[in-house]
């Protein structure tokens, strides 16, 4: 489950993603303990993937809405219990999404860099990469289109450093599709 909700939201191929989303909750309910590395990713890759599809105007909005807020509770908690340096670059980049899913420009350019910054600050390398790609799609979907060509243009190059050359591949089409 985890590796295909990750590839999900890394490729944006989201046929079928609430079913597995509803799977992957059945499997939580299940464990009452702490959370395990994987299930970590899968609740920041879950939030990702509600905040694109609110902004695809689904018709389970309220679903999406609803996931997302848990979601980003739950990585407030885990902030707050002292795990700073692990959840924060992906607390950031949540914070993102939901800005820009709310229109709130000023709050998501904030938290864009600032989850790009706490990634590199940690190492998170493909962390950093994802930042850059959802920032750079941001700013390219408002029409900020040299801002959003130098976000994916980041991105690229780190995902490539980081080994992903498949996504590098996928965000380079990204590049031209928005005519950058």
């Amino acid at each position: 489950i985890t590796l295909r909700i990750w590839f999900s939201r890394l490729f944006g191929r989201y046929e079928g993603v609430k079913e597995l989303i509803a799977e992957f909750q059945n499997i939580v309910a299940l464990n009452p303990f702490a959370p395990s590395f994987d299930t970590i990713n899968e609740y920041f890759y879950t939030g990702l993937i509600a905040y694109a599809m609110q902004r695809e105007n689904d018709t389970d909005k309220e679903y999406w809405d609803d996931l997302s807020a848990d979601i980003i509770r739950k990585f407030t908690e885990w902030v707050e219990i002292g795990c700073d340096w692990n959840f924060n670059s992906k607390m950031q980049l949540l914070l993102a999404e939901r800005a820009y899913c709310k229109n709130d420009v000023d709050v998501a350019e904030i938290a864009y860099d600032e989850a790009i910054a706490k990634a590199r600050q940690t190492g998170f390398i493909h962390e950093e990469a994802l930042a850059c790609e959802l920032g750079g799609s941001f700013y390219c979907e408002r029409g900020a289109i040299s801002e959003g060509r130098s976000y994916l243009q980041d991105s690229v190059a780190l995902y490539t450093r980081w080994g992903a050359h498949r996504k590098a591949i996928h965000v380079r089409s990204v590049l031209r599709n928005y005519h950058c």
